[in-house]
């Protein structure tokens, strides 16, 4: 479309005896500037929005920009090397003469609006997406943030003796000490019932805990009550919804287990603390005491205060063992790290949702205008002799309410109420082109 829209141009530069390539070279250079000069009036204001919003993701923000550019880059010289042909079999005669093909071009402008259009509507959704998990990892985090724990990060643990003694120095704190398992790998709505009578089932979606790490979850009882412990007891916690079921729970989930049973309030939300995106609700809490099976090198995460934190770094420096394999660290790096993630994935989708939104605007407006010289002296016959023209403008309306309508339905229903709104700018635009320079539309010019 882009060399279809340019025929007159290219031939004559074809006449003044310019190469096929040195053509096509030219019209990729105009391009190209034109493209990277509306990119920077995208680039620039986002930079300075961000510097004041999140300057930390300013380097992604700059990175993302390069890969676009040079994606952009590479679309062009493919562009330009397609180009080729087109230019070497044009019919410079009717090319000079301005026998624009208006048909094909408004054709191929159409095929645009679907794939671009489907595509925006698609990228909408995602920054949706991304907004609304940002939104709750954020408040997560900031939950998980206030009790300032740490986190025993275990890369590469060997069962030596120095290992073995820092889990004996760890296993005599009587306090400050908490130790979590999130069991559950994707997140866990109200309305997802667990299989009692499947023990694989009961155990992929439960919450396995240290006892004194239960007042940081919040879990109420069935009475909205905060629920005290024995230290030296098993507990199972057992949403409402499944308290009928507790006996065959109890057996199903751990026979060599003693567990007494607590009945908790349904639809309590449980996130996990080393990773603020993922959350459940109506959970099977096993809670148990410190101590039970206690081990720096089993699955569970080990948590622990500040002060201790201090304490366990100092005796993982006196026995030698190496920060890369086990440290004791923040745990809101961790979480900083989850909602970095999801920041940056939500700002690709955002520049490139604002990238889309202007190449949609951009082909709606040329089709208007390739639909109107295809009907330009139709218009102006109308409005010399005073009809109106709302027929010959419906049907463009019409095709691309219908290309709306069904992207709409495909993607998601909300989008059919932009059918209004663009029919509303297309016929105002349509409706003013028609108007003006009716004499020397008649006259051929």
């Amino acid at each position: 479309m882009h060399y279809i829209s340019r025929n007159k141009e290219i031939a004559v530069l074809k006449i003044s005896g310019k190469s096929t390539f040195s053509i096509s070279l030219s019209l990729y250079k105009k391009e190209l500037l034109t493209t990277l000069k509306g990119i920077l009036i995208i680039i620039i204001p986002f930079s300075i929005y961000i510097l004041l919003k999140d300057a930390s993701q300013l380097l992604y923000y700059f990175e993302l920009v390069g890969i676009i550019s040079s994606l952009t880059l590479l679309i062009y010289s493919i562009i330009a090397l397609l180009g080729l042909p087109y230019i070497n079999f044009l019919n410079v005669t009717t090319s000079v003469k301005n026998n624009r093909n208006n048909t094909v071009i408004y054709l191929i402008l159409l095929l645009f609006k679907i794939v671009l259009t489907t595509t925006l509507f698609i990228n909408i959704m995602n920054v949706f997406s991304s907004s609304k998990e940002l939104y709750l990892t954020l408040n997560n985090s900031n939950s998980i943030n206030k009790f300032s724990l740490y986190e025993l990060n275990i890369r590469n643990y060997k069962p030596s003796t120095a290992n073995k003694k820092l889990t004996t120095y760890i296993s005599n704190f009587k306090t400050g000490i908490y130790r979590f398992e999130y069991c559950p790998e994707e997140n866990i709505d109200k309305n997802y019932t667990i299989d009692v009578n499947d023990t694989e089932d009961l155990n992929f979606h439960s919450i396995k805990a240290s006892s004194n790490l239960l007042p940081k979850l919040n879990i109420k009882d069935n009475n909205n009550n905060g629920i005290t412990l024995s230290p030296s007891k098993n507990y199972l916690l057992i949403p409402k919804k499944y308290w009928a079921d507790r006996n065959i729970i109890k057996k199903n989930y751990n026979s060599n287990t003693e567990y007494q049973c607590i009945c908790i309030k349904d639809n309590q939300k449980i996130t996990n603390f080393t990773d603020p995106s993922c959350y459940s609700y109506n959970m099977i809490l096993s809670l148990t005491p410190l101590k039970s099976n206690f081990s720096i090198s089993s699955d569970p995460k080990i948590f622990m205060t500040k002060e201790k934190a201090k304490l366990i770094n100092r005796e993982i420096d006196k026995l030698k063992i190496e920060h890369a394999s086990i440290k004791a660290s923040p745990l809101s790096d961790e979480l900083n790290e989850t909602t970095g993630t999801i920041k940056y994935s939500l700002l690709t989708n955002t520049i490139f949702l604002v990238i889309l939104l202007v190449t949609v605007a951009v082909v709606n407006y040329v089709s208007i205008l390739s639909y109107y010289e295809i009907k330009k002296k139709m218009l102006a016959i109308e409005n010399l002799l005073g009809r109106s023209n709302l027929k010959d403008i419906s049907t463009f309306l019409i095709i691309n309410g219908i290309i709306t309508l069904i992207i709409s339905l495909g993607v998601n229903p909300f989008f059919i109420l932009l059918i209004i709104p663009e029919s509303i700018v297309f016929l105002m635009i349509l409706q003013a082109k028609s108007f003006k320079n009716t004499t020397l539309i008649l006259k051929g010019e």
